[in-house]
């Protein structure tokens, strides 16, 4: 992968979560956006970041602390794909694998 960061969407079911994600990890450019669901469905919190390959570290770490809390709903990596209903530890390998210059 040629850029140094990578821009990624994280669906939050609380706004607490996404929050402690952006104290817990460094990256730029970052916003903090609520989703309400026109069909009375529960409120997500969306965070758009491009982080720094660097930061990916502190992500994985972000991650595997939250692995049972249900509170990550959803993870895009731009031009790298979408998880959803994926396990924290398969995100996790693919973020180590992205880490590592395999790519994915």
């Amino acid at each position: 992968m040629s850029s140094s960061n990578v821009a990624i969407t994280i669906t939050f079911a609380d706004e607490a979560t996404a929050l402690s994600f952006t104290d817990e990890c460094p990256s730029t450019n970052q916003e903090l956006v609520k989703k309400s669901n026109l069909d009375g469905g529960p409120t997500t919190w969306l965070l758009i970041a491009n982080v720094a390959l660097a930061a990916i570290p502190h992500l994985i770490t972000f991650l595997q602390q939250r692995r049972d809390s249900k509170k990550i709903k959803k993870v895009v990596l731009k031009d790298f794909g979408e998880f959803e209903g994926t396990t924290p530890d398969e995100l996790i390998k693919v973020l180590s694998e992205l880490r590592n210059g395999k790519g994915i």
